[in-house]
């Protein structure tokens, strides 16, 4: 089983057990220097090591994780216009 730390700039969830790394997966506001999720691995003491991009998409706010960790899902924030 794989074990998955996710956060989103909105919410976080921790998916919790007994392995030494976990991916982390970040959900952001798209922008000029944002593109949607990323991941980065989290070692036991804390330290975040970069992986890169995972999903061009825009502003996923919210991320969850499916019960057999095979699919993350996103919500995404759009403005509608005046």
């Amino acid at each position: 089983m794989r074990n998955i730390l996710y956060l989103g700039l909105v919410m976080a969830n921790v998916v919790m057990a007994a392995r030494a790394d976990y991916l982390v997966y970040v959900g952001t506001y798209t922008g000029e220097n944002s593109k949607g999720i990323y991941a980065f691995r989290m070692n036991k003491e804390g330290k975040l090591a970069p992986l890169g991009l995972v999903a061009e998409t825009p502003s996923p706010s919210f991320l969850a994780i499916s019960p057999n960790h095979k699919y993350l899902y996103a919500s995404t924030r759009r403005m509608m216009a005046p």
